[in-house]
């Protein structure tokens, strides 16, 4: 399972990868890549190479690139089967953190799995911006 914002793309050959990982590795519940960054107009402008998982660091860090998460159905039901919306901009976040408190098996792959869109119009841009102009400073995006 996964999900994949409107505006992020998957690499090619990312669910291939995932599925045969999944089928090579029944222990591992959970896996996540690698992420490129894109413009609007699809160009790269940066990547993030993950070091390998680690549960600890989880705890007080979101580092996990959300269009690179896949998951198994049975850690998906084990949880509730439902993301918390009530975290806005740390759901998928939310999500790691339960699954690891159930016990699941996190791994980070060591492959490009998806493209994270940087533009105005994005969700947390936007809204990141109107929270800088309620306090009239300058807030830096990464």
């Amino acid at each position: 399972m996964a999900y994949l914002n409107s505006d992020d793309l998957l690499m090619p050959g990312a669910l291939h990868h995932v599925a045969e990982y999944f089928h090579r590795h029944p222990e591992v519940d959970v896996v996540y890549g690698h992420r490129i960054m894109i413009d609007e107009n699809d160009l790269e402008v940066g990547r993030w190479v993950l070091p390998p998982h680690d549960n600890d660091v989880l705890s007080w860090a979101d580092y996990v690139p959300q269009e690179t998460l896949f998951w198994r159905r049975g850690i998906w039901d084990k949880i509730g089967g439902a993301f918390d919306e009530s975290f806005d901009f740390a759901l998928d976040w939310d999500l790691l953190l339960r699954f690891r408190d159930v016990g699941a098996r996190l791994v980070r792959l060591p492959r490009f799995l998806g493209c994270f869109r940087l533009h105005p119009g994005q969700k947390t841009s936007s809204q990141l911006a109107h929270l800088d102009s309620e306090k009239g400073g300058t807030v830096a995006h990464g």
